[in-house]
């Protein structure tokens, strides 16, 4: 894999690894770059993303401390790849919920981005 990380066996999702990097351009584009070498339930995490992408080829940065620059490696078994794209929708529901469970008052922007006090 490239790239210097910490790896942490979490047994988190169907026993997928936390790789936890000081700085990566993008995670997204290191999981998809490594993508042969990770395992289902795999997540990529970064404390500062310098060249993050959105919609539209819009830049994604991620300042450190000042965000989540995540990616999740998921390969679930027994769902039709034509389902993936909810997964994105999924995940900022979850943590739309996560966040009112703390009080935190958050609002879903299209298409999967969370927004608290004015800012993703």
């Amino acid at each position: 894999m490239n790239g210097e990380y910490r790896s942490i066996d979490s047994g988190g999702l169907w026993g997928g690894r936390l790789l936890l990097f000081d700085a990566l351009p993008s995670t997204n584009r290191w999981a998809m770059d490594n993508l042969g070498a990770c395992r289902n339930g795999d997540v990529v995490s970064a404390a500062v993303q310098t060249a993050g992408r959105g919609r539209f080829s819009r830049t994604w940065l991620c300042p450190d401390g000042r965000g989540l620059a995540i990616s999740a490696i998921l390969r679930p078994p027994n769902v039709a790849p034509a389902s993936f794209p909810a997964t994105g929708f999924a995940a900022a529901l979850a943590l739309l919920n996560t966040l009112a469970a703390f009080d935190i008052a958050a609002k879903l922007k299209w298409p999967n981005d969370v927004v608290a006090d004015g800012r993703k």
